[in-house]
């Protein structure tokens, strides 16, 4: 080995200097940064059935290294993912990569993901010129299994509870296997009778009026809210309404097992969690957000599927005490609206009549004990002529998003019905950040019906109202009625609220709007609260928006309200125009469409005619997934041969393209409870699952995909320390064949083995299975969230004889410690325990994947050392002549050939100072 050496004299540098044979290059490495959903270290970019498609993730820094530690390019992905580092000022061709997530922010929730074929983790060593240097990161809450299960919910009308009309049997929610696939945008109108297999996991004895839903993927819970619905039973304790309750069901089996089923119960009153307060509705009859006892309101529904408005009384729904029309007034404003969890067990609360967000801490085994407030999510949402009314909660990537409306009930004039010309409906996103305990504006004020932007599709093609094809005013009066070929009186006034936020794969909001009126309609039922008058009906007009991240970051001014180029579709489907079978063209049809982004929101029969504005209000989106489930009334299409109608269930777009996805069937609708049915594989009349089911109104509940926890990985590289500084340099070898032993934290319970692989990598899997001695390859088994383990490498075979460590020893620990500006995963984690290599991980949460776990060594070597004398050659002739004074206090430092300074065994740069005689030694250099 060659150095150089410096002498520094005053000022002056006295250099040796010798040839070297190292030069500078200049030349790239390139690759990607993606989102794995599915943990399995490939990037699936390939739409298929029923798994997500991962993708390319932007703002992710990247660097590489040559093998003096020296930084020779950098780079930032691209939006795709991609990025390209130009590479120049290196002294080696062999590079060490490294990958950067940023430390705030929504990218700040990624971790790595699982290391496999298009991910070498976030520490990677290559060759200039290098392609597919990919790396692969996750979020925990972000993954998904193939074809995962669904919890379904719906409301259930009525109130009579025996004989044949007994409705407390009905399903309340079911359980569901994802059927997903073919993905396409085909929609053909000839639909079978085809539902999803389903399991009854509540019934509405057990529930009463159920919406808001959420999975609680830690405790493997299902947490259900009660909801103040007009002709809905209410769960009742003790003879009073319960608008606070919360309901827990818990699956059977595991999520991706085709038995899975399960039981409902009660679980905890959140009124009772804080004392002396009334935080869902008001006690007090004479006041605002009373809820009448369920005997009070003497609901009645008999079910028998007539629209006829006859003696029966269909649907009165009365306070008997107070004379009023049952919870009219107070839909929207009273009780829970939606919930949502983080996964960590804390449930969010939204209470629509304190307009509070509420935190609940939620024990993996019994019951809730305390529920505080985290404040008005109204706060600082200005409305004009109308107050702002709160409903939806999503957690996503450390925050919470709150929807809210401003409802503009005061814009309401009942002596013109018919006239919408209201703009001061609006909506605004809501954040609370929960790191900081902050709460801002994410997005909005943005306006409904603005002038000159459709934000509501045509919403009835069949019979058309000009206040069913935009947003109105919120209002607690029978305001718009007509009469439909005959049948009886028809509520059409759309009111919204903002039910639902989902977030798509590039970060995009999904916005659903859920139908006030169709809240407090039902199929039939009449005004007056002793059911006197004539039976009214209605059609629900729903909607669901999208706001597009169009920017490269996450704040408010990278966000697109639909409608304008970066956030529009296309719609690709003719449909008929009338009951004739006419088929609109392209342009006519694009036209009616207008600019939603999500246009396949409509029920069509060649003979019947149709709907538009189908949704209800509530969605589920699996992450990953390319389509998207919304609730919807008459969910399937038909023709003349079969035709579906006063039904209710979920139907399915495709995020690209706003259009109907094509699966499980042509309709892309599942039916969950079926009004009329003509197909002729039925009777032609009313199904029996009619029992419960609230027609075209707001009868569906909440979707929630059941998605298993994400699995963890630990690891990573077992190498040799050539030069003895703890550090992984880019022309450092790993070392094979290294069998590498993951022990509880007790250290003596084996629960897998691995054994290095050509690149020196060993890993510990939560998926994988196998016997704690291993199977011989690189992964093993044994982890799991919660706990922390040991990893030892205590084969004795391993270091002797011809063994791959014989004749090595640990190198320094954790030296990222004394360089600030180094990433921790390229340093030595072990220590000498007992004689062997071993480090303790941190306790394991899951789906953060952790492969810091690195373990370096070097050779047993006798070090050498080299110096002399400094000294005053004061006649020039280069001899050291007996006069001649040392020098003292010279600084001397040894220089590798391509100008670094050297390092000695332990990893220390190589210097000594001249003592009092001139003297000075550098020892503990590696010999050769």
């Amino acid at each position: 080995m060659i150095f150089v050496l410096t002498f520094a004299l005053g000022t002056t540098l006295v250099t040796m200097a010798v040839p070297s044979n190292v030069g500078a290059t200049s030349n790239t490495v390139s690759g990607r940064v993606f989102q794995d959903y599915s943990s399995n270290g490939l990037f699936d970019s390939t739409v298929a059935a029923g798994q997500a498609t991962d993708i390319g993730i932007q703002n992710i820094a990247v660097a590489a290294y040559d093998s003096t530690g020296a930084k020779v390019g950098t780079a930032t992905t691209a939006m795709d993912g991609t990025y390209t580092v130009s590479v120049s000022g290196n002294s080696t061709s062999e590079l060490r990569v490294e990958f950067t997530i940023p430390s705030t922010g929504p990218l700040s929730a990624f971790r790595s993901s699982f290391a496999g074929t298009n991910n070498g983790t976030s520490i990677q060593f290559v060759s200039i010129g290098s392609t597919n240097v990919d790396y692969a990161i996750n979020v925990p809450g972000e993954f998904c299994q193939n074809n995962p299960y669904l919890c379904v919910s719906r409301l259930v009308a009525g109130g009579i509870v025996s004989g044949p009309n007994d409705i407390s049997g009905a399903a309340s929610a079911w359980v569901t296997q994802y059927n997903g696939g073919p993905f396409t945008t085909a929609h053909g109108w000839n639909d079978t009778y085809n539902d999803w297999a389903t399991t009854k996991v509540s019934t509405q004895s057990q529930t009463g009026s159920i919406l808001g839903m959420t999975w609680d993927v830690s405790t493997r819970r299902i947490y259900h809210s009660a909801y103040v619905r007009r002709h809905a039973l209410m769960h009742e304790r003790g003879g009073k309404p319960v608008p606070g309750a919360i309901f827990v069901t818990t699956p059977a089996g595991t999520t991706s097992s085709p038995s899975v089923g399960g039981t409902t119960s009660f679980l905890v009153d959140l009124e009772t969690l804080i004392d002396g307060s009334n935080e869902f509705s008001n006690p007090n009859p004479a006041g605002p957000g009373y809820i009448p006892t369920n005997a009070d309101r003497k609901i009645q529904f008999l079910n028998d599927g007539t629209l006829d408005g006859g003696a029966e009384n269909d649907g009165v729904d009365s306070d008997l005490v107070t004379g009023q029309v049952g919870v009219f007034e107070e839909v929207g404003r009273v009780g829970i609206g939606d919930i949502a969890s983080d996964g960590n067990g804390n449930l969010y609360v939204v209470s629509l009549y304190t307009k509070h967000l509420y935190k609940v801490p939620v024990p993996s085994s019994g019951v809730p004990t305390s529920m505080v407030s985290l404040g008005n999510i109204t706060d600082d949402v200005t409305c004009t002529n109308g107050d702002p009314r709160p409903f939806s909660v999503k957690q996503w990537r450390g925050a919470l998003y709150l929807g809210v409306v401003c409802d503009g009930a005061d814009d309401f004039n009942p002596n013109t019905p018919e006239i919408v010309a209201n703009t001061n409906l609006s909506f605004t996103i809501r954040q609370y950040d929960l790191a900081s305990s902050t709460w801002s504006t994410f997005f909005g004020p943005h306006p409904l019906n603005a002038a000159g932007r459709i934000q509501k599709g045509r919403a009835d093609t069949q019979f058309f109202r000009p206040t069913y094809d935009a947003w109105n005013p919120w209002t607690d009066t029978y305001a718009d009625t007509f009469d439909a070929g005959g049948l009886p009186n028809y509520s059409t006034r759309p009111q919204p609220m903002l039910s639902e936020i989902e977030f798509d794969r590039d970060g995009s909001m999904i916005l659903a709007f859920r139908d006030r009126n169709a809240d407090i309609m039902g199929a039939t039922q009449s005004e007056a609260p002793d059911g006197s008058s004539s039976p009214y009906a209605a059609f629900a007009s729903g909607d669901v928006y999208r706001v597009c991240r169009t920017g490269s970051g996450f704040t408010p001014s990278d966000y697109t309200f639909e409608g304008v180029p970066g956030c529009q579709t296309t719609p690709t489907r003719p449909y008929p125009s009338d009951s004739n079978g006419t088929l609109l063209s392209d342009a006519q049809f694009q036209a009616r469409q207008g600019v939603e982004y999500y246009w396949g929101d409509f029920w069509w029969n060649t003979e019947r005619g149709g709907h538009g504005e189908t949704t209800v209000g509530m969605t589920a989106l699996a992450p990953g997934f390319p389509d998207l489930f919304v609730t919807s009334f008459d969910p399937k299409d038909g023709d003349n041969t079969c035709k579906t109608w006063y039904a209710g269930g979920i139907r399915s777009f495709l995020n690209s393209t706003g259009g109907p996805s094509g699966s499980p069937n042509a309709g892309s609708g599942v039916l969950f409870y079926a009004g009329r049915d003509e197909c002729p594989d039925k009777s032609g009349t009313f199904n029996p699952n009619t029992l419960g089911g609230f027609g075209k109104t707001n009868g569906m509940s909440d979707i929630e995909v059941l998605c298993d926890q994400a699995p963890i990985q630990i690891g990573n590289r077992i190498w040799i320390d050539t030069d003895r500084d703890g550090i992984q340099d880019a022309d450092e070898r790993p070392v094979v064949g290294v069998t590498v032993r993951l022990y509880a934290s007790d250290g003596t319970t084996l629960l897998g083995t691995a054994v290095t692989d050509a690149n020196g990598t060993y890993y510990f899997a939560s998926n994988t299975t196998e016997a704690a001695t291993g199977t011989g390859d690189n992964i093993g088994g044994g982890i799991g969230p919660g706990s922390a383990y040991v990893i030892r490498l205590d084969n004795p075979s391993d270091f002797t004889g011809s063994g791959p460590l014989a004749g090595y020893t640990l190198t320094r620990t954790t030296a990222t410690d004394l360089v600030t500006d180094l990433d921790t995963s390229v340093d030595n984690n072990a220590s000498t325990v007992n004689s062997y290599p071993q480090l303790t991980t941190a306790v394991l949460q899951t789906g953060v994947n952790d492969h810091t776990y690195d373990i370096g060594f070097h050779l047993n070597i006798t070090p050498v050392g080299m110096g002399n004398y400094v000294w005053i050659d004061t006649n020039k002739n280069g001899v050291q002549d007996p006069r001649e004074a040392p020098l003292a206090g010279v600084a001397v430092t040894l220089y590798n050939p391509d100008g670094s300074p050297a390092k000695n065994i332990v990893g220390d740069v190589a210097t000594a100072i001249t003592d009092a005689n001139g003297l000075y030694f550098i020892d503990n250099l590696a010999p050769g």
